[in-house]
């Protein structure tokens, strides 16, 4: 379990190297209260990962307002089991413990999820249940009286094993909304998908597409391409979420059909030039590198789970384009050297 909060310790360090008078019983009766009554500040915090048993703590008020987490979540539980009145799947452990030390007063907990169908549900130190989908356009939202205690959070997705990224809201002002959050990392910008389409999944590829499924044979399957954009088709993959880079096109340069979860994938790219690789998860997250693969291609291996995954080989400067080839292998340590294929197995002779 991770936990988030800022202590505030400066009156006690002050006090601690400087040679004050000692203070009356009644001033200290009185700065403790003040102290009780001044809630711990809670960090603005961006979490670029599986958001799972995350807490933090709130007091009667917030030193931010709204807090704001950022996570990613991918369940399979349905949200009815703790509730019927809950729709969506959630994940078995909620994504979020807020402890809350004050009591009194609305609190409004909302999510943005981008383009993406996130649900919300809220478990109170009562043991009752918040449930909500689409309190503004496909954002949840609840909001409730304050109680003491720990309250338990689960972001769900409105699809079973759907991954979402989303950011989580928490407020005091009765005005906020999830819409005042910013997108989360992952989702891709509106101008984006303007220019390709409100239905980016039917978009072409501009090179071949591939199938693949568990202990695919040969052991290394190639495509090749030519990597970057053209002008007025150039997208700064940077936009995307932190840690992509390179220019892209529109469309993808390639469709990857996963048919069965495959543990573990690695892509890599090789070129004469500088590439660059995104990759979007069927649930509109972003796998990104540059400079990991030989040279300086890129690698990403991680777990596929079944689905369509669009892939660009970008050119880290704009408007540049290098013919390359994308690798793909279930081998541990394929991609950190130079690309091969390996030569498909002989048939047995017949006896």
């Amino acid at each position: 379990m991770r936990l988030y909060r800022l202590d505030i310790l400066a009156a006690a360090l002050f006090l601690s190297a400087c040679a004050c008078p000692a203070a009356s019983r009644g001033e200290a009766e009185r700065e403790d209260r003040a102290a009780n009554r001044s809630p711990a500040p809670i960090d603005h915090r961006a979490i670029n990962e599986l958001a799972e048993d995350v807490e933090f703590e709130i007091g009667e008020t917030l030193s931010l307002d709204p807090l704001s987490f950022r996570g990613a979540s991918a369940g399979t539980r349905a949200a009815s089991e703790l509730n019927p009145a809950c729709i969506g799947f959630i994940t078995e452990q909620p994504n979020y413990r807020m402890r809350s030390t004050a009591a009194g007063g609305k609190l409004r907990i909302f999510v943005n999820a981008g383009e993406q169908d996130a649900t919300l549900v809220v478990k109170r130190p009562d043991g009752s249940f918040l449930c909500n989908d689409d309190a503004e356009g496909r954002h949840p939202m609840v909001e409730f009286p304050l109680a003491e205690g720990l309250h338990e959070i689960w972001i769900g997705a409105y699809d079973k094993r759907e991954e979402i990224s989303f950011t989580l809201g928490v407020s005091r002002r009765q005005s906020a909304r999830p819409s005042d959050l910013l997108s989360p990392y992952g989702q891709m910008p509106t101008l984006f998908q303007e220019r390709i389409g409100t239905v980016a999944e039917k978009v072409d590829p501009n090179f071949a597409s591939l199938r693949l499924r568990p202990s695919f044979e040969p052991r290394v399957r190639m495509l090749h391409g030519t990597s970057g954009s053209a002008p007025g088709d150039s997208l700064d993959a940077a936009t995307l979420r932190d840690g992509c880079a390179g220019h892209i096109s529109i469309a993808p340069d390639h469709l990857l059909i996963v048919e069965k979860d495959i543990p573990r994938l690695t892509i890599a790219t090789e070129s004469e030039g500088d590439t660059t690789l995104v990759i979007r998860r069927p649930g509109g997250t972003y796998l990104c590198d540059d400079d990991s693969g030989p040279g300086d291609g890129a690698r990403v291996v991680a777990p596929f789970r079944a689905g369509t995954y669009r892939i660009w080989v970008g050119s880290y400067r704009p408007l540049e384009n290098h013919p390359y080839q994308i690798a793909f292998s279930e081998a541990p340590r394929f991609g950190r050297e130079r690309l091969s294929v390996e030569p498909q197995r002989k048939a047995r002779r017949a006896r």
